[in-house]
């Protein structure tokens, strides 16, 4: 029994001097006595920082797909109302009005559709943002920030996917006859 056992040992190299000798020995020593365990800060933090990328990837290729989907479901959405407004577009044309008046209109449309989901997007978002926080703050140790650069990410981002929404199917509908589009039935 006069034996002392540890379970830990820290061991704090000098900075200025090579760490490796002191870690072959350890490993050396984790080969020998199969209870002897041996981790270094280097690998742990390597780890780490794996680890980190790793989920980081996974995270931005799933977001990736639900934006794709989004993007693909406002498509369809702004395509079909666009289509299912022929017979509009053709009244106003007959009526008068140019098609540059109509490829405008059908453009800010496009611009309003924007801006209220970025507007609805923008406070939804931060209002999660600030609940995560405030539910996490007993495990983070940080400040909230208000999250500029997310915004301004966003905000591009729904404005450039509602107005890729409008343009596209907007060059279908220029290739309508005005008679043909007042025969159309929905």
């Amino acid at each position: 029994m006069g034996t002392d056992t540890y379970s830990r040992i820290f061991i704090l190299a000098n900075p200025e001097l090579s760490s490796l000798p002191i870690t072959d020995y350890l490993k050396s020593l984790n080969e020998k006595d199969a209870g002897f365990n041996y981790t270094d800060r280097v690998t742990e933090i390597a780890q780490a920082k794996n680890d980190a990328m790793t989920f980081s990837i996974l995270l931005y290729g799933f977001i990736g797909v639900i934006v794709l989907i989004g993007f693909l479901n406002i498509m369809n959405t702004v395509s079909t109302n666009l289509i299912l407004r022929t017979k509009e577009f053709a009244v106003l044309k007959a009526i008068g009005m140019t098609q540059n008046e109509v490829r405008k209109m059908i453009i800010l449309e496009g611009i309003f559709y924007g801006l209220l989901a970025s507007l609805i997007g923008i406070l939804l978002g931060t209002a999660l943002n600030y609940g995560l926080h405030v539910l996490f703050a007993g495990i983070l140790d940080t400040a909230w920030v208000f999250p500029w650069a997310s915004i301004g990410i966003a905000f591009a981002g729904a404005m450039i996917t509602s107005l890729a929404a409008a343009i596209w199917p907007m060059y279908r509908l220029n290739k309508v006859n005005i008679v043909d589009g007042l025969r159309r039935e929905n």
